[in-house]
């Protein structure tokens, strides 16, 4: 076998990602400077390329997609008909996939064009950059009392930081996941679950105005490109082909699960209907900080699924070798536990895949 090595200095992944990139452009060069272009000699070794390359950044990845002379190459394999006739269904397809990603990048504009691309695709990237940034940064967070708390297991208080105001203890909760979870599908005084859910939807405000720019520069480079959408570009590569066919299937979906979805609501309302009642407060509709909430109370009363107990049949240990086991038995491959493995954490496992039939190391 071969030890994946997660104890890399900065200095090593630099090295290593620079020798990958020299590698991958040699390929790339004795693909583009191919006399006789077939599937064999530029597709096959192009594919290579890309598979190296998903180490690598996005910026080399848009330079690679934007060569012309890759694209020549590539494009004399594709009106090629001898030599696309001879061809499977998957390498055909591979051939087809490769032309649109090409024309998506860019490469058959005018430089004009290709330049105002660029420069769009430049200002897209700084904008999701940003906007990911302010999500990833900016969490809220609320203080609570046990009792605003009321409905949460036991677990959830374990090491939990904590403020004391005015003599009184409050526990700290942000908006992260694992926070924010348990809060709006278990607390059960709904102002608990309101705070948290207008914490973790109030966040970002700056990210309203970046959103704009980033839907307005995907529709231009959509246009330049000569698709009516952001939609259809991303669409071009797809199974689906084009917005109107998605549109039908969400709509059959729309219509058969309609009916289904108005009796959950239903339910959801009726069960806060009498929550309301039993304490002796007007009932003034379902919000969104409500829908776990009461999904989970259905899930207890009518179906007798308490997600808590649930939880503790599915260890870790037991969810991990179950999934391996299910691996090695859909795809005959077998898993082998490294012994002191080289990680970044100690509670980190480390696994080789072989192949069952073969004893093959993959």
């Amino acid at each position: 076998g071969s030890e994946l090595k997660f104890d890399l200095s900065p200095a090593e992944i630099s090295q290593i990602a620079n020798r990958l990139i020299a590698e991958s452009n040699d390929i790339c060069n004795r693909v583009a400077s191919e006399p006789n272009p077939t599937f064999e000699n530029v597709i096959a070794p192009f594919e290579f390329c890309i598979n190296m390359q998903k180490a690598d950044s996005k910026a080399y990845e848009i330079e690679r997609d934007s060569r012309k002379d890759l694209y020549t190459a590539v494009n004399a394999v594709y009106t090629n008909k001898l030599e696309m006739d001879k061809l499977n269904d998957e390498d055909r397809r591979l051939v087809e996939r490769l032309i649109v990603t090409f024309k998506n990048a860019g490469v058959a504009l005018s430089n004009p064009n290709r330049e105002q691309l660029m420069t769009y695709k430049k200002r897209l990237s700084e904008l999701k950059i940003q906007f990911n940034r302010n999500i990833r940064t900016q969490d809220g967070r609320v203080l609570y009392t046990r009792e605003e708390l009321a409905g949460l297991p036991d677990s959830f208080f374990e090491d939990r930081a904590t403020e004391t105001i005015d003599g009184i203890v409050r526990y700290i909760v942000t908006t992260k996941l694992p926070d924010y979870s348990p809060v709006v599908r278990y607390a059960s005084l709904e102002d608990s679950r309101r705070r948290i859910f207008l914490a973790n939807s109030q966040r970002c405000p700056e990210n309203i105005a970046l959103l704009q720019d980033i839907v307005e520069l995907r529709l231009k480079i959509a246009q330049l490109l000569g698709y009516k959408s952001h939609a259809e570009l991303q669409l071009s590569t797809k199974m689906a082909k084009n917005p109107e066919v998605v549109m039908e299937f969400l709509n059959n979906l729309h219509a058969k699960f309609e009916v289904l979805g108005k009796r959950e609501l239903e339910m959801r309302a009726e069960l806060k209907k009498a929550d309301k009642a039993g304490a002796g407060n007007d009932y003034t509709g379902l919000f969104g900080w409500d829908r776990l909430y009461y999904t989970n109370i259905i899930k207890k009363r009518k179906y007798n699924i308490d997600m808590e107990e649930v939880k503790k049949y599915f260890s870790v240990e037991t969810v991990t070798r179950g999934i391996l086991d299910i691996y090695q038995n859909m795809l005959s491959l077998h898993f082998v536990k490294v012994k002191n493995p080289s990680v970044w954490h100690s509670d980190v496992e480390l696994y080789e895949v072989w192949e069952a039939d073969k004893n093959t190391f993959l």
